[in-house]
């Protein structure tokens, strides 16, 4: 189905509001879904300018459905940090007959390079309680996503693209991903100093390559 300004979507996980301003700036209502008070604050302040999009400080686990109320699911980064057993049969529960579950991955690729390496080494040093599982999240929701009976699922979209980053945008950056997000404050803070040290004595520009990935599914009016 097409989305237009009389629609309304529901966005799993807003973080900072990077990712609703292209839907917002068509006029979609849209319902963001933050649990985290912080971002959720930075995200009403990012979208302040737009009248039609809200922002809760909820996550979609407990979120109380609105059922059968949504043009659009989306999100952006966070949809594989959702509860398997929830995340697409809440999605369908949400969306009216003919809907669409948009799902956004983008997934940084840091080479091999002595600041590249360097970073790493900030991470075994300064921050020894981080695991990302970020990558094996996404890879197993991505499998279930395309086997899902909720959903026709249209053949995933694929981008190549590269991103440059001082140290403070870098590190604003990490500051939005859930996995440095839940670091111990002692643990987080040693980490982003260690990082920005890093940066600035490699000539102060960070080079990343992305793979982005768009998955779309159309709701099937009874699961399958």
């Amino acid at each position: 189905m097409g989305i237009d300004h009389a629609s309304r979507a529901l966005e799993v996980g807003t973080g900072t509001g990077q990712a609703t301003r292209g839907l917002a700036r068509r006029g979609i209502s849209i319902l963001g879904l933050e649990p985290g008070p912080r971002l959720a604050a930075i995200a009403r302040a990012n979208l302040r300018a737009f009248n039609q999009v809200r922002v809760v400080t909820e996550s979609f686990e407990s979120w109380p459905i609105e059922t059968a109320s949504f043009d659009l699911v989306f999100s952006a980064q966070a949809f594989h940090w959702v509860g398997p057993e929830v995340r697409f049969v809440k999605a369908w529960q949400a969306l009216k007959e003919g809907g669409s579950l948009a799902i956004i991955a983008n997934v940084p690729r840091r080479g091999k390079s002595e600041l590249d390496l360097v970073i790493d080494e900030c991470y075994q040093q300064l921050a020894p309680s981080y695991r990302s599982t970020g990558s094996e999240r996404r890879d197993a929701m991505e499998s279930e996503f395309l086997v899902c009976p909720l959903f026709r699922v249209s053949p995933i979209r694929q981008y190549q693209w590269s991103a440059s980053y001082t140290a403070e945008e870098y590190i604003a950056l990490l500051s939005t991903y859930s996995d440095h997000h839940i670091l111990p404050e002692s643990e987080r803070s040693a980490l982003f100093r260690g990082i920005s040290s890093a940066i600035h004595a490699h000539g102060s520009v960070l080079e990343l390559q992305y793979e982005s990935k768009l998955l779309l599914g159309l709701r099937f009016n009874e699961a399958r």
